[in-house]
């Protein structure tokens, strides 16, 4: 049974609706929304990570005057976690260009007749969601946490296995962990927009074997995020560590990176990246139903 309203409690609401509204259009403009202002989208942040292997030579660290030229093969788009719908995805060729683009701004440009390849480099994107199981009574549990710490760099910060809980639950501050480690450990949990891009020696590949030179991982945080508007982002954030070992993970904010102009690569670069088709070997699951 609905209870009578107050008669003399709508005008004031009404008033205070009002007001409410007037301040926000203001203040933000009239595209601001209640929930903008209740629960903003935090700053984009983003971890990289770059793994060196072994290879038959010294890594020779490329620049845009004297670049490394590479194979590019596409492994498209991932699930590297739980999968979880309503996202929207970016589109593969924009995706296939801000990668290029940015490997090119470190000095990675794809082979042609004149310079030939000297590593293939594989590249693939996606998410990195926790897979999590909850039985009442009993607390819910993450089961990939120890990938999600992989992937983000534990190891280098001397993280090796699952987190355990402490023996002295009810003694606060009294950790043997660094706060980095915690960062990442908490990081761990979250949810994440991911790329993956290697290389690999293709002497090696030519005569049968799997050589890995580096392994970047780029990581950014997801969550109130829309894919295919934050992933790009996410790769020119951490596109000055691609092919770069890191010592520790670097956490990097978008402030700290992006500036009022951002340009990627030289005027010609650009030019000749955004001309035509990329010699890019498309190993995606939609490229082999459709033939390309």
């Amino acid at each position: 049974m609905a209870l009578p309203a107050n008669p003399k409690f709508i005008p004031a609401m009404r008033t205070i609706i009002g007001v409410v509204a007037f301040l926000l259009a203001g203040e933000l403009g009239v595209r601001a929304s209640l929930l903008d202002v209740l629960f903003p989208v935090p700053e984009l942040q983003v971890i990289t990570v770059t793994d060196v292997g072994r290879g038959s030579l010294p890594l020779r660290i490329p620049t845009t005057a004297d670049p490394v030229y590479y194979v590019p093969v596409c492994v498209g788009y991932h699930d590297f976690g739980a999968p979880i719908a309503g996202d929207r995805l970016p589109k593969k060729e924009d995706m296939i260009r801000v990668i290029t683009k940015v490997l090119a701004k470190q000095g990675y440009l794809p082979a042609d007749a004149i310079h030939p390849p000297t590593q293939i480099i594989l590249f693939a994107w996606g998410t990195l969601y926790p897979e999590t199981l909850e039985i009442p009574p009993f607390p819910r549990g993450q089961f990939n946490f120890s990938q999600e710490l992989v992937f983000l760099g534990g190891a280098k910060l001397g993280i090796r296995e699952a987190e355990r809980p402490t023996p002295f639950p009810e003694i606060e501050g009294l950790t043997f962990s660094t706060p980095q480690q915690d960062a990442i450990r908490d990081a761990a949990r979250d949810m994440f927009y991911v790329a993956k891009i290697s290389g690999y020696e293709l002497k090696a590949a030519a005569a049968g074997k799997s050589r890995l030179l580096w392994s970047t991982r780029i990581s950014g945080f997801a969550r109130r995020r829309i894919m295919a508007d934050s992933l790009p982002a996410i790769v020119v954030i951490g596109g000055p560590n691609i092919g770069r070992d890191t010592p520790r993970p670097v956490w990097t904010r978008a402030s700290e990176h992006f500036k009022p102009e951002v340009k990627l690569g030289e005027p010609k670069l650009e030019e000749f990246l955004d001309s035509g088709r990329l010699p890019v070997v498309d190993l995606s699951a939609g490229a082999a139903k459709s033939g390309k």
